[in-house]
């Protein structure tokens, strides 16, 4: 079970860089990079919790 969060956390870590990576390159910044980050970091947070809390899966 760890091993699957893990790997989960991965894939979504990766997700969200490529995600970030593009929007940087698809448009000029208007909000601070440093906000941006911070809300999808909190998003995988977030998500990792309620994936590794949910006994169900």
């Amino acid at each position: 079970m760890m091993s699957v969060c893990i790997r989960l956390n991965l894939m979504l870590t990766l997700a969200l860089t490529l995600t970030l990576t593009t929007h940087l390159n698809q448009n000029l910044i208007v909000h601070t990079p440093e906000r941006m980050l911070t809300g999808l970091m909190q998003t995988r947070e977030l998500l990792r919790f309620h994936v590794c809390r949910n006994p169900g899966k």
